[in-house]
C-alpha cells in the first residue's frame, strides 16, 4: 500500500484508472550500481551533521590509504610485466579475464589492436630474484594496508563509510566502483581505458596459484604497464619502487 492511502490522501484510484504495469526487470548491473548510489547518497546526507574534526581526519588518513593502495598496484604491474619475460611455462603470476559474456565497460577510443609481446627469454637468476624481491614488497605493501585500515579514525561515522564505499560496492564483475568511476580519468591520461586492449578490465592476482584465494586486484595504469610501455616504445621506471634491474624490451 502506497504510504500516501495511510493519510487519507484524496488522490485515489478509479475505476477509470488505467491497469498499473508489471516491474521490469532490471539487470545485475543496474542494481549493484542503485545500491552503491543509494549507500552514497545516505552517506553524504549524514557526513554533512559530523564534526569537521572527524571530516578533516578523515581526509588525511584517505590521502594515506589512497598512496598506499596505489603502490600495491604499481608493484603487481611490475610483477607482471617481468612475467612476461619469463618462461611460457612459469605461472607465479595470472591476468584475470572476464568471462566472454562480460560487457567491457571501457568505450573504445579507437580501433587499434593490443601490443604484441616479445618472445619470453631463457629464465634469468637476475630476473627471478627481482620477481622475488617484489612478492615480499607486495607482501609488506598488504600488512601496511591493514594496519592503516585497522587504524582509520572514527570507523564508524558517514565521511568513513563515504570513503569507502567506492572501495566496498562492486559491480556484477567483481570490480570496485571506485575502479569503475576512475576509467576517465585514466583515459585522459593515455591509459589503457584509451585503447581497445582492455589491459585495465583484467585483474591482477595478489596471491599466485592458489584456486581458493582467485580474488583479483584491480588497478588503472601505471609506469609499470607493460601494455603503455609498449604503446610509448619508451619506459621511465616510477621512483617509489627501487631501480629496475630487468628493463623491457621495446622492440
Amino acid at each position: 500500500m502506497p504510504f500516501w492511502s495511510w493519510k487519507g490522501s484524496k488522490t485515489k484510484p478509479t475505476h477509470t484508472s488505467k491497469p498499473v504495469d508489471r516491474t521490469v526487470p532490471v539487470s545485475k548491473e543496474t542494481e549493484c550500481r542503485e545500491k552503491y548510489k543509494y549507500a552514497k547518497n545516505r552517506y553524504r546526507r549524514l557526513s554533512a551533521d559530523e564534526n569537521y574534526r572527524y571530516q578533516d581526519a578523515v581526509k588525511e588518513w584517505a590521502g594515506k590509504y589512497t598512496e598506499e593502495a596505489a603502490l600495491g598496484i604499481l608493484i603487481l604491474q611490475r610483477l607482471h610485466r617481468l612475467q612476461l619475460l619469463g618462461p611460457r611455462s612459469s605461472k607465479k603470476l595470472h591476468r584475470h579475464p572476464r568471462g566472454e559474456d562480460g560487457q567491457i565497460l571501457t568505450t573504445v577510443r579507437d580501433s587499434m589492436p593490443p601490443p604484441i609481446y616479445v618472445e619470453p627469454i631463457p629464465e634469468d637468476s637476475c630476473l627471478e630474484a627481482e620477481m622475488t624481491q617484489l612478492r615480499k614488497d607486495y607482501w609488506k605493501h598488504q600488512l601496511r594496508l591493514q594496519e592503516l585500515y585497522r587504524g582509520r579514525p572514527h570507523p564508524t561515522g558517514p565521511n568513513m563509510a563515504l570513503l569507502l564505499a567506492g572501495h566496498e560496492y562492486r559491480n556484477e564483475h567483481g570490480q570496485p566502483y571506485d575502479f569503475v568511476d576512475s576509467q576517465r580519468e585514466c583515459a585522459k591520461a593515455g591509459g589503457c581505458c584509451a585503447r581497445s586492449c582492455g589491459c585495465c578490465q583484467k585483474g591482477l592476482y595478489a596471491n599466485e596459484d592458489k584456486k581458493d584465494q582467485t580474488s583479483p586486484v584491480y588497478g588503472h595504469c601505471t609506469l609499470e604497464c607493460v601494455c603503455c610501455i609498449r604503446f610509448r616504445q619508451c619506459y621511465v621506471p616510477d621512483g617509489r619502487l627501487s631501480p629496475p634491474k630487468t628493463k623491457p624490451l621495446l622492440r
